[in-house]
């Protein structure tokens, strides 16, 4: 009989009778036997060895024969136990099938027909067992690996959104959006680990902008900027958002404080390259820019308002201290 997994059977011989007949007739069926001598034994190898199935042979003692197969039959859990009993004594052992777990019960002498159909009987008992584990451990695996296909769906459905659906003044993503795409990326961060960092970035003097220009020359203005602090993100997952009137925001996925500095002096060395003018700028005559930069790594017990928080302090002492210049947590 071709086997596809590797089936072990235990006989426990308390009687210390002569089973080789038994023995012989399971390893002619590609059956690995071991067999011991006491209850206790049978305890040891039971925790220690998974077995498709255990023979109780006991002796003629009616009571020592029920303790033997209450005990071996608790021990053994869901593993069929077959009792090998003395003649006579089947009524006995039936109706203490159901108290100690025992299963089944052949009468001795043993009839090889009888043992055959049992043998088969609990054979296939057990790789069915089996595999029905193993397809159980498959389909877990499947739930773990759909429930990450859902939040990365969850993630790229909101980024195809971002994209979708850009802001109409500036063509970028507006602050609702920023807020969404902040908080994937934040669980994202508490799931896989990980850091993110923040820039809150404004146009310096943009209210004496628009009295000077005019508002569509202001609109104008901001169009000119996103486009350069869009530029200067260059990487695919970088998210540059247009958060209020003359305010941006750009979300760094997997960067760390120290380099979003780096990307924050791109920005700031990008728009004053452009000269675009701004008579009335307290900080020079062409437009610029200051910035407020925050990192972090998330956790549970934190959350993407202590990130804004934290860069929208650092663009205030910006700000305060006179503009064009960009400012790190510490």
């Amino acid at each position: 009989m071709p086997q596809k997994y590797s089936i072990n059977v235990l006989i426990v011989n308390e009687d210390r009778e002569n089973l080789l007949s038994l023995e012989k007739f399971l390893e002619s069926h590609d059956l690995n036997i071991t067999s011991v001598s006491s209850g206790k034994k049978a305890q040891i190898l039971i925790k220690e060895q998974e077995f498709a199935f255990i023979f109780v042979n006991t002796g003629l003692q009616k009571k020592k024969a029920l303790e033997t197969a209450g005990y071996i039959g608790k021990i053994a859990g869901d593993t069929p136990v077959i009792i090998l009993s003395p003649e006579g004594m089947e009524k006995e052992f039936a109706f203490f099938e159901h108290e100690s777990g025992v299963i089944d019960c052949i009468s001795k002498p043993i009839t090889m027909a009888v043992l055959r159909n049992k043998m088969n009987l609990f054979t296939e008992f057990y790789i069915q067992k089996k595999l029905l584990k193993k397809q159980t451990q498959l389909l877990r695996q499947k739930d773990e690996e759909l429930g990450k296909m859902r939040v990365q769906l969850e993630e790229l459905t909101a980024r195809l959104n971002d994209l979708s659906f850009p802001g109409s003044l500036t063509m970028l993503p507006d602050r609702r959006r920023f807020g969404e795409f902040l908080e994937l990326e934040w669980r994202r961060c508490i799931r896989s680990g990980g850091e993110v960092s923040l820039l809150m970035i404004e146009i310096d003097s943009f209210e004496e902008y628009i009295e000077c220009y005019g508002r569509p020359a202001g609109d104008e203005l901001l169009r000119k900027v996103a486009a350069v602090l869009a530029g200067s993100a260059k990487r695919v997952p970088d998210f540059v958002v247009h958060y209020s009137e003359g305010n941006f925001a750009v979300v760094l996925p997997q960067t760390n404080k120290n380099d979003a500095v780096f990307v924050a002096e791109r920005m700031r060395d990008g728009v004053e390259l452009q000269g675009f003018e701004h008579l009335k700028s307290a900080q020079a005559d062409h437009v610029t820019i200051s910035l407020g930069i925050a990192g972090s790594a998330p956790t549970p017990d934190s959350s993407p308002a202590d990130l804004i928080d934290a860069s929208s302090e650092c663009l205030d002492k910006a700000r305060e201290e006179g503009g064009n210049r960009m400012i790190a947590a510490d």
